[in-house]
């Protein structure tokens, strides 16, 4: 597991370790986590035992592939986003991929230009999971959360760093008890 504390983890589960090393520095240069993975098998394990927030899975493999992962995955937790990612792909690849439940395609030659751009479709905006979780706080003066909702819905709080800003106004205002 990385060293990242971002919320959100990317699982990638490719056979390569080359493949993984470089999807794994692509995915924590965006700010997510990344754990790794050698094949569809391993992967179905590890997400049994710690739920990511999206799966990158290569599409060739041992043990079990990416589409059959997919399929599983698909079976097993149809909310978990998988996104499929190989070197010999087309559009017939991608389009295959989809019909087995993939939420998404990448190929490795353009992971470095389209990896963050796939993968952040899949995840939710930090600040947005900031509401809700402090719409959910009993410490949260009422009415406070539609104020911030106005925030983050003018663009003013697009990033964790905004979205604890505006906590601590919040809690400077009177809105949000202190710690």
């Amino acid at each position: 597991m990385t060293g990242t504390s971002s919320p959100f983890t990317v699982l990638v589960v490719d056979d390569s370790p080359i493949d993984r090393h470089v999807a794994g520095r692509l995915i924590e240069g965006c700010g997510w986590g990344a754990d790794f993975v050698a094949d569809g098998a391993d992967a179905l394990e590890w997400i049994g035992a710690r739920r990511p927030s999206v799966v990158l899975t290569d599409l060739l493999m041992p043990n079990l592939d990416g589409i059959g992962l997919v399929a599983r995955i698909q079976e097993r937790y149809p909310q978990l986003p998988v996104v499929v990612m190989s070197w010999h792909g087309s559009d017939g690849t991608a389009d295959t991929a989809r019909r087995a439940g993939a939420a998404g395609y990448v190929a490795k030659q353009k992971l470095k230009d389209d990896l963050e751009s796939v993968i952040s479709n899949f995840l939710p905006d930090p600040a947005a999971a900031l509401l809700r979780a402090l719409d959910r706080c009993p410490d949260v003066r009422p009415g406070a959360i539609g104020a911030a909702a106005a925030k983050l819905a003018a663009g003013e709080l697009s990033t964790p760093a905004a979205a604890a800003d505006a906590a601590r106004a919040m809690r400077a205002a009177g809105d949000l008890r202190p710690e």
